[in-house]
């Protein structure tokens, strides 16, 4: 093998590619041949076209598996905007130190993007949680908050996340969102007075999908979430089955 073609020093996985509008989720994990980290940060060329400055975070299931420590997984966001979710996908990996591979998606492993969030707290003092839907502005699909099916407020996601894996490149992780709880009082008391007992819904929602709730309740004139937990959206699990097939 010539030096301008040096073999593969890196190893890895794509989990699954999905799809978008205006851009490219890709997920997987990626370490150096003896399972050593891959030193961050990446550079990822998809079919060719080339975007740098992703990081990795920790999986437990590749820690497991005595993979990096489980520092080896990337979710990154590619601004590409002319992929199709029936095609195969080639990905380079380059680190920091120039190790590199090449990893292929198949045409299974590819699918339609689809929006994910969270609500991690409803009270009298904050309402909070995360929305992952990148470009949403571009497409004029506000994150928004719904109470019992009626508009309470657009959201803006301006709070950075370092606890989630998403990655738009260059450090971004601003998916979080942070408002007053007070927002809601009015929606709670107008429920109230039509029956004290019962529990309202709060919503959240992106590009006209509902990805979480949560129930509601008045407590001394300000919001609460009810005893009951708040529904999660279905999260797309990392896929770990060829784990003992690979290393």
């Amino acid at each position: 093998m010539s030096q301008a073609n040096p073999p593969p020093a890196l190893r890895g996985h794509v989990d699954g590619v999905f799809v978008a509008e205006r851009f490219v989720e890709v997920r997987g994990w990626v370490c150096a041949l003896d399972r050593t980290p891959a030193e961050p940060p990446l550079t990822l060329a998809l079919n060719g076209r080339q975007f740098a400055g992703y990081g990795l975070t920790m999986r437990r299931d590749l820690a497991e598996a005595g993979i990096a420590g489980g520092i080896a997984f990337f979710d990154a966001v590619l601004p590409i905007d002319d992929a199709t979710p029936d095609q195969a996908h080639e990905l380079a990996i380059t680190d920091a130190v120039g190790r590199n591979c090449t990893l292929q998606a198949a045409p299974a492993r590819v699918a339609a993007f689809t929006p994910l969030g969270a609500i991690d707290a409803a009270g009298a003092r904050l309402i909070s949680g995360w929305v992952f839907d990148p470009f949403h502005e571009g497409r004029g699909a506000h994150p928004s908050l719904y109470f019992d099916g009626d508009f309470v407020c657009r959201l803006h996601l301006g709070i950075h996340r370092q606890d989630l894996s998403y990655d738009l490149g260059d450090g971004l992780k601003s998916f979080g969102y942070e408002i007053l709880g007070e927002i809601l009082v009015p929606h709670l008391t107008r429920l109230k007075r039509r029956d004290p007992a019962r529990v309202g819904t709060l919503v959240l929602a992106s590009s006209g999908i509902a990805l979480a709730s949560a129930p509601l309740r008045l407590q001394d004139g300000a919001p609460v979430m009810a005893p009951a937990a708040p529904c999660r959206p279905p999260i797309r699990l990392p896929v770990s089955d060829h784990l003992a097939a690979l290393l």
